[in-house]
């Protein structure tokens, strides 16, 4: 699985770790100030998903859905 940060240009100070799963990509912001450790540079676009996807993506991925 890729893993990675990006930056949100809508929210500064939120960076967002993206991380591609067999279901589909999925994205969270967090405090800058809780991001610990070097990452790489995601160099993906987001590909627009919901919250809701987002949830659905991973339920599928924990369930051994690809």
């Amino acid at each position: 699985m890729k893993v990675g940060l990006r930056q949100d240009p809508d929210a500064p100070g939120w960076p967002v770790l993206m991380i591609d799963l067999p279901t589909g990509q999925v994205g969270y912001h967090l405090p800058e100030e809780q991001v610990v450790g070097d990452w790489p540079e995601y160099d993906q676009e987001w590909d627009g998903h919901s919250l809701a996807e987002k949830r659905e993506r991973v339920a599928r991925f924990l369930a051994g859905e690809e």
